[in-house]
């Protein structure tokens, strides 16, 4: 029987995925409702009538950065579903498998999610609501399923410092942000990880799922007055706290910042760029689309055509923005053969100089505007997708018509905004590059500064 339901909610699943892009999908308007419940929670909504299905995503200002114990956000959100005075964790899987109901849980810098996707007929609906609003209220977290968890999460970050790509990514992250909570790794460290205690973990539980940290995002099958009665029910099992405290302002480094780690790998893991922006910020529209130009078009960029098919230096080659509540990084990142990686460190500077000093050309500039617009929409058509714009309008404050109007955005950007943007931004003097491979350059250079 669980196996039925589960391949009925698959079945569904790929129903939504090709019936939702349809043509009204991709030229209607957004409409994106707003409210509160009883409680003061804000709440965003879309009605869409086309699938039978509910998603619900609760957002709580429980990110990793309001810990300074590495790991323990992370470890909180996984646990949720651990076990509640009702059900043990192989209960709670088997309710919701019975349904055809997903749950899942995520956590970032910023904030944390508790997510399920339902099928919106009302015993279904009514059924998944009761066995979330009973995981938000009673939890209990056992003491066997967080020591079997906590050593699964060792195990996993003992894999991970036998991966250059991981140890660069947490280099990175530590060398733009070191003195921030944005540096402490999400997923925590050998060290923080064995130290944690369960009283810990409820203790984070008690401090930060709580009605002020709360945003509730909802899309489906349903009217407004349902989406109100639904969210007014999950706020009631919400228990009552204090609003976390802001994250840090950050203080940028106006230094210039190399770092070259030995590692015996068959590629050096290159990973380039500083702090930059904030998610409500509107100065993210022509990052975004200067950035499609330079590494976030895949095989159109210039850094693919110019460090991969011109001169075959690095397998692959990308960049991107990932703003956040506090200035986010933009990051540049590459993986090259060993003898390569400071031929390619060094082309990328002289590319990123250039860009900055004239950015694209017009053909680049209508190309990528073209590009961005045309998959805005499809790339915004599924409910999961709308649900996770939902989660960050709600919790980073951004307009409510941000879906309807981006494509405008783009569309009225000049090259000129994209030089001067990218200059507010970018600065070259304060970049750090990392490096984590087998490089006898890098290796020479380093020991030479």
């Amino acid at each position: 029987m669980q196996l039925i339901n589960f391949l009925k909610y698959l079945l569904l699943t790929s129903l939504i995925i090709s019936n939702n892009i349809t043509a009204n999908n991709l030229t209607n308007k957004i409409k994106i409702n707003h409210f509160e419940t009883k409680d003061k929670i804000k709440t965003l909504f879309i009605e869409e009538k086309e699938i039978p299905m509910i998603d619900i995503s609760i957002v709580f200002k429980a990110g990793a950065a309001q810990s300074s114990i590495p790991g323990l956000a992370n470890i909180t959100n996984t646990l949720i579903d651990s076990g509640t005075k009702t059900y043990t964790e192989n209960q709670i899987a088997e309710n919701f498998a019975n349904l055809g109901t997903s749950f899942t849980t995520s956590v970032n810098k910023d904030f944390a999610t508790i997510t399920i996707k339902s099928l919106s007929n009302e015993s279904n609906l009514n059924q998944s609501i009761n066995y979330l609003t009973d995981i938000l209220k009673n939890p209990i977290f056992p003491i066997d399923v967080f020591n079997r968890i906590k050593a699964q999460m060792l195990q996993e970050l003992k894999i991970d410092e036998q991966n250059p790509g991981d140890v660069a990514k947490k280099v990175f992250m530590k060398t733009l942000y070191p003195k921030h909570p944005y540096g402490i790794p999400s997923e925590g460290t050998i060290d923080s990880l064995i130290n944690i205690k369960l009283n810990q973990v409820i203790d984070f539980y008690n401090n930060f799922y709580v009605k002020p940290n709360t945003n509730i995002a909802i899309i489906g099958n349903l009217s407004k007055s349902q989406a109100k009665q639904i969210s007014n029910k999950i706020s009631n099992s919400i228990q009552n706290g204090h609003k976390a405290k802001n994250i840090p302002e950050l203080k940028i480094n106006n230094n210039n910042l190399d770092n070259y780690i030995p590692f015996q790998s068959a590629q050096t893991h290159i990973l380039m760029g500083l702090p930059t922006v904030t998610r409500n910020s509107d100065d993210f529209y022509a990052l975004f689309l200067g950035n499609n130009i330079l590494g976030g078009s895949n095989m159109s960029s210039i850094l693919f055509s110019e460090i991969r098919e011109k001169n075959g230096y690095a397998y692959s080659v990308y960049s991107y923005f990932s703003p956040m509540q506090q200035p986010g990084p933009f990051i540049i990142g590459m993986q090259t053969r060993n003898k390569e990686a400071l031929n390619a460190i060094n082309l990328t500077d002289t590319l990123l100089i250039k860009f900055l000093k004239s950015g694209p050309t017009d053909n680049e500039l209508n190309d990528a505007k073209k590009n961005i617009t045309g998959q805005f929409p499809i790339k915004t058509a599924s409910n999961t997708a709308k649900l996770k714009y939902l989660e960050l309008i709600g919790f980073y404050d951004m307009p409510f018509d941000y879906l309807d109007k981006f494509n405008q955005k783009i569309n009225n950007i000049s090259k000129q905004d994209i030089i001067k943007t990218f200059n507010k931004y970018i600065k070259l003097e304060s970049f750090a590059r990392i490096a984590v491979g087998n490089s006898k350059d890098l290796l020479n250079e380093a020991n030479n500064s």
